[in-house]
């Protein structure tokens, strides 16, 4: 299973995939700054930080107000929907082309669960920002959990990149 896996993302690692998610990449992260500007002054975005409570998201969209929490949300289904796509797909790639063997094919699942978690907090801090009312702290705890484990399996993802470019690394010292 992971073997399957692990090929087909190895697959997609080729210099013009590579290349074009690196523009994504960077294009997701003006974008970025660009909400940043448009939702100042404002206290720190939500899913921008590791944790935080329904009370907290709550405080903040009421900060923001109704115009504010519409952009907010309109971001969360276009942009920040998309750039999960985009670094999972290329730290999945980067983690494939690193990590070979057969004892670890399975890491290739770390950036996708970042990925996967990213895309849960996206679309429930959309509804969230949509929704009015009180009633949705469920909801809001669910984001925030999703938010903790983008991060976790996110900031995994990146350890796994350095670990894997070091250690590839030393091998090609070793062998020339």
């Amino acid at each position: 299973m992971w073997g399957t896996l692990h090929q087909r993302v190895e697959a997609l690692g080729t210099w013009p995939n590579v290349a074009l998610l690196l523009v994504a990449f960077l294009v997701c992260l003006q974008g970025f700054d660009w909400r940043q500007e448009w939702l100042e002054p404002t206290p720190q975005i939500p899913d921008a930080r590791p944790g935080y409570t329904p009370e907290e998201l709550r405080e903040v969209f009421e900060v923001w107000g109704q115009a504010k929490r519409q952009r907010y949300a309109i971001t969360q289904v276009t942009l920040d929907g998309i750039f999960p796509l985009v670094y999972g797909l290329l730290f999945a790639i980067c983690v494939a082309q690193l990590f070979t063997g057969k004892r670890v094919r399975w890491l290739v699942v770390v950036p996708m669960l970042a990925m996967l978690a990213d895309l849960v907090e996206n679309m429930l801090l959309a509804l969230l920002a949509w929704n009015d009312q009180d009633d949705a702290s469920p909801l809001a705890w669910i984001a925030a959990a999703s938010t903790l484990a983008k991060f976790s399996f996110f900031s995994a993802s990146l350890i796994l990149l350095v670990v894997g470019g070091i250690a590839g690394r030393r091998r090609s010292m070793t062998s020339a």
